[in-house]
């Protein structure tokens, strides 16, 4: 389960630093962030959606790498360990692998929902940019919050528990328009 956090910005330029921040707390183990969507809204109105995440590229290569590595290993020792039957398992469990991990990232929830996504966009105003963050897990509050505090964004949209909301939305000054 994840958290959802929505930071709208005057400009691109402020959601990108926050992003970077936000990584660098993640490598230094502050939170742990499962996927994150920049969403800029140019002044003639197009939406730009940057997903940091691909989901969809990751699940099926980590299941073909998976039902590979599975499927050299049963038929090797089906084959009476004959090197053929080892890559003929391979093979099968490489596509094997593959498609049942495009299937399972299609209809995976992992990450920001599209629907927010859509929803968020469709809000925004010509020339602003927000920021979506899916959180994982617990993070230490008084670092992430001191990262928001330095940036100039507005909470949007969250669903954190409503004692964190609150000390979240305080941290934040949201810009003037």
């Amino acid at each position: 389960m994840h958290e959802l956090l929505v930071v709208g910005f005057k400009d691109r330029y402020q959601a990108d630093a926050l992003l970077t921040e936000m990584k660098e707390l993640e490598k230094a183990a502050v939170i742990e962030l499962e996927d994150s969507v920049l969403l800029e809204k140019t002044p003639d109105g197009e939406t730009i959606t940057e997903q940091s995440f691909d989901l969809f590229s990751q699940i099926p290569t980590t299941g073909a790498l998976y039902f590979g590595f599975l499927g050299g290993l049963v038929a090797w020792i089906f084959s009476g360990a004959s090197f053929m039957g080892a890559l003929l398992g391979i093979q099968a469990g490489l596509i094997l692998g593959w498609l049942a991990g495009t299937v399972a990232a299609k209809y995976s929830d992992a990450g920001v929902p599209k629907n927010v996504v859509n929803e968020v966009a469709s809000t925004m105003n010509p020339g602003t940019s927000t920021l979506i963050l899916a959180v994982r897990g617990d993070m230490n509050a008084e670092k992430v919050l001191d990262v928001f505090r330095e940036n100039n964004g507005c909470l949007v949209q969250t669903t954190l528990p409503r004692d964190e909301a609150l000390a979240l939305q305080k941290a934040i000054t949201c810009y003037s328009s």
